[in-house]
């Protein structure tokens, strides 16, 4: 299980960085023109053109901000466990099937001509 040990980390990793950037994102700072200083309304969306962005100057709540990546961590665990089903452990299974049930049939390994001289 060692080649398996950066995975936790990584997945952790992905997922503070994604919500990060959304987090801004949704809050107005990414999307915000840096040259008008305008004052964000306490009822207006923080970012108008951003699907379910934070109302106000405050940003998302703290339960918005746990929502957020909870979603964000599910998104990645789940996604990527069956896309790792899908499209390395079945044809990988496949692959040994083949080579199990018909004993290698056809599977030639051929070492290529050494050099002789370098």
């Amino acid at each position: 299980c060692v080649i398996f040990a950066p995975l936790p980390f990584l997945f952790g990793l992905m997922s503070i960085t994604t919500f990060i950037v959304l987090r801004d994102t949704l809050e107005g700072k990414f999307s915000r023109d840096p040259a008008q200083a305008t004052e964000i309304a306490p009822s207006a969306l923080a970012a108008p053109h951003v699907q379910e962005s934070a109302r106000g100057p405050g940003g998302l709540t703290w339960w918005q901000k746990v929502r957020l990546f909870a979603m964000i961590h599910c998104d990645y665990n789940n996604g990527g466990l069956f896309s790792m089903i899908g499209y390395g452990l079945l044809p990988g299974c496949l692959a040994a099937w083949s080579l199990m049930i018909d004993c290698g049939k056809g599977f030639q390994y051929v070492v290529g001509h050494k050099p002789i001289a370098a």
